[in-house]
């Protein structure tokens, strides 16, 4: 009676246990799972060109701007570590100033067009 309900009550848990864990894409109380939410954001192709572009992007910056340019700095011009520092600082307050306006410039192009790509693709030639 009393422990024939509860026996029951606790095979329903663990029956609707083994169900939702049989199912790796969805959690029993978040809904979708971070592998189903990741699996949906790559299946969608605007947020997979925008990922390829700032992978580009870094890219781009690491090994050129990091690598190559302290390298052709101190071959070419005989540059120090205190004047590729000074070089360096100055390159990354010119990003931090610039932060506010490019993101007020694409927040004006989805305003105006709907989209941020028309500042986002001329940007990365930039960067």
């Amino acid at each position: 009676s009393a422990s024939a309900s509860a026996s029951a009550s606790a095979s329903a848990n663990v029956t609707a246990n083994a169900s939702a864990h049989a199912d790796a894409d969805t959690d029993t109380d978040t809904g979708p799972s971070n592998f189903a939410r990741a699996k949906s954001l790559m299946s969608d192709p605007a947020f997979a060109s925008a990922g390829l572009a700032n992978m580009t992007s870094f890219t781009m910056r690491q090994g050129g701007r990091n690598v190559l340019l302290a390298v052709f700095a101190m071959q070419t011009y005989g540059y120090g570590v205190g004047e590729l520092g000074m070089v360096y600082a100055a390159m990354a307050g010119l990003d931090l100033l610039l932060v506010a306006p490019s993101s007020q410039l694409a927040d004006e192009a989805y305003k105006r067009f709907g989209d941020r790509r028309a500042v986002l693709v001329p940007s990365l030639g930039l960067g």
